[in-house]
């Protein structure tokens, strides 16, 4: 179920297991920018600049996060999402898309394409790191 962006004072997982986390991001400011957030958060990361190379590795080591961003050149984070929810990897990844850009419709064909929660990137950092928070409590409950 697509979740709203989680307030800023969202309570952290309880197990204090680090997250593996996927970035993925086709613009590199934006990306270190992402690994920096998910480090600071005490989470490892590990970043892509496509969906096709995150695909890739996801298939090799299944993470506990994906933050992919919406808009992409070749697959975009929809598809992403998509082929991640129907490779049926138990457990599923908690997924993160985030874009830059906001249209009305986003929220809807986020949540079609099987994704848990956006998160605009204007959105405070804060609120980036309550969804880290949010998928931790998830991940840990599917342990």
């Amino acid at each position: 179920m697509l979740q709203d962006v989680p307030s800023d004072d969202a309570e952290p997982r309880g197990d204090g297991r680090a997250l593996d986390v996927v970035v993925v991001d086709d613009e590199e400011p934006s990306r270190e920018l992402l690994v920096a957030r998910v480090r600071m958060a005490g989470h490892i990361p590990r970043a892509f600049h496509s969906a096709f190379a995150a695909l890739l590795a996801i298939g090799e080591q299944v993470p506990d996060v994906v933050v992919t961003d919406f808009n992409m050149p070749g697959m975009d984070g929809l598809e992403l999402a998509r082929r991640i929810r129907d490779a049926g990897w138990r457990p599923r990844p908690y997924i993160i898309v985030t874009s830059a850009t906001v249209a009305l419709d986003d929220s809807t064909r986020v949540r079609h394409a099987g994704a848990d929660v956006f998160v605009p990137k204007s959105i405070s950092l804060n609120g980036f790191e309550a969804a880290l928070r949010v998928a931790g409590r998830a991940v840990c409950g599917a342990a």
